[in-house]
């Protein structure tokens, strides 16, 4: 295991991801850092798998449940439903297979893919909205 690559997977990939979920720095960051503690608590060397499918994939999906578990705590847009946000970063930002990411989110492969699409129109609503609002101003 080569600490480069476990941070570039923590920095790169997971934090963005969080930070994506929760939209809030502090605690995207606390919860990628209690997900990476939970894994060097059940086996010290589970880090040494980082570079596979499976170890990632779990990763993911920890963290998607805890922030699922978290998310009365966190300041969230209520429009785009938790399992649709991580389904729409996972397929967008990570080109995860559909498949993978009904692993990951708990949902049923065939609304994977409506979750999406969903995830995707209300995102783009949003920005729109922020961005006539800017220009109003």
């Amino acid at each position: 295991m080569e600490v480069s690559t476990v941070s570039e997977f923590i920095s790169d990939k997971c934090f963005h991801f969080t930070h994506f979920l929760v939209e809030d720095e502090l605690q995207a960051s606390q919860l990628v850092f209690d997900v990476l503690q939970s894994f060097l608590i059940e086996s010290p060397s589970a880090l040494s798998r980082v570079e596979s499918t499976g170890f990632r994939n779990d990763f993911y999906s920890r963290i998607y449940k805890l922030a699922k578990t978290r998310r009365d705590h966190f300041k969230m847009s209520e429009s785009v439903d938790l399992s649709g946000r991580a389904a729409f970063f996972l397929v967008y930002e990570h080109r995860l297979s559909i498949g993978e990411v009904a692993k990951i989110t708990t949902t049923p492969e065939d609304q994977v893919l409506l979750k999406v699409v969903h995830a995707r129109s209300q995102i783009l609503k949003d920005n729109n909205n922020v961005e006539k609002f800017r220009t109003s101003l």
